[in-house]
């Protein structure tokens, strides 16, 4: 059976936060960043331990966060450990024991994204379901690995500049892919959309993508990227490299928020003609459901 991590609710906890490396834009980075905000924000006292710092990492410390590249060199023993990526979790855990953990998942086929087994991992979660299927083929018991999706810091989302129009106008696609964008491309200057490429694939990084999708009428992305853009008022086609799955409406919201708006529903291949035929199913209504 397992324990609860506190039997004290609301109670002010020392977090340790561990991530293979705190250095670029991420997913897993952008998670650490602002669950160590939030959490921070909540009255919680906040540690974060990465292996690999860099840029992302001086920007956190100089925010006043507690950061360590050693899980030996922090200031105080955490209550409780959050852990991301197996190697830095051990490390943490190794560290500090006796020190109760919870690991979330948050790829289905990295090698580091596999549960480790420890005993003081009191709780598992998959960031969606295609990481459940992986955690449970590895070993993990039925019913015991949770669903922990990819959330939204509300806070940073600011307000739209304009209302969502009859038709889209302005576009953005941002991905860490690049074999997609042709065809995003081609589409919306079928249909005189107006398109911007954030991303690692077009090599235009940014470290405000809320900004941008609050500007933008249609937004072309996929798993968290894609979230933030619907929690931002765009409307969202969830598309990359990996494939397309379509113009993300109430309905699709409801079905494939378990998956992430990631991989998982991804069915379809981003050619012209699907993201013409997503960008035809466009409704301001719809998006403003979501």
């Amino acid at each position: 059976m397992q324990r609860p991590l506190s039997d004290k609710a609301g109670a002010r906890r020392r977090i340790l936060l561990t991530n293979i490396v705190l250095s670029g834009r991420s997913g897993t980075e952008v998670v650490t960043e602002q669950l160590a905000d939030g959490l921070r924000r909540r009255g919680h006292d906040v540690m974060v331990f990465t292996p690999q710092a860099g840029v992302l990492a001086a920007q956190m410390r100089a925010r006043g966060h507690v950061l360590v590249t050693d899980p030996a060199a922090l200031p105080c023993r955490p209550d409780i450990i959050h852990a991301h990526h197996a190697g830095p979790a051990m490390a943490a855990l190794a560290a500090h024991p006796g020190v109760p953990a919870l690991f979330v998942s948050h790829d289905a086929t990295a090698p580091f994204d596999a549960a480790p087994a420890h005993p003081a991992i009191r709780r598992i979660f998959a960031v969606d379901e295609r990481c459940r299927a992986r955690l449970l083929a590895e070993g993990a018991a039925p019913g015991t690995v949770g669903l922990l999706p990819n959330g939204v810091d509300l806070t940073r989302i600011p307000p739209r500049r304009r209302p969502l129009p009859a038709r889209p106008e302005r576009a953005v696609v941002l991905s860490k892919h690049g074999v997609h964008l042709q065809a995003i491309r081609a589409a919306c200057a079928a249909a005189g959309i107006t398109l911007e490429e954030f991303g690692s694939g077009p090599g235009r990084m940014t470290d405000t993508p809320e900004v941008l999708f609050a500007a933008a009428d249609l937004v072309f992305a996929t798993a968290r990227s894609a979230l933030e853009a619907a929690a931002a008022g765009a409307g969202v086609v969830v598309c990359d490299g990996r494939g397309s799955a379509g113009f993300l409406t109430r309905a699709r919201a409801e079905a494939w928020l378990p998956w992430n708006l990631g991989a998982g529903v991804l069915t379809q291949p981003t050619e012209p003609g699907t993201i013409a035929a997503a960008i035809a199913d466009w409704s301001a209504s719809e998006a403003a459901e979501v």
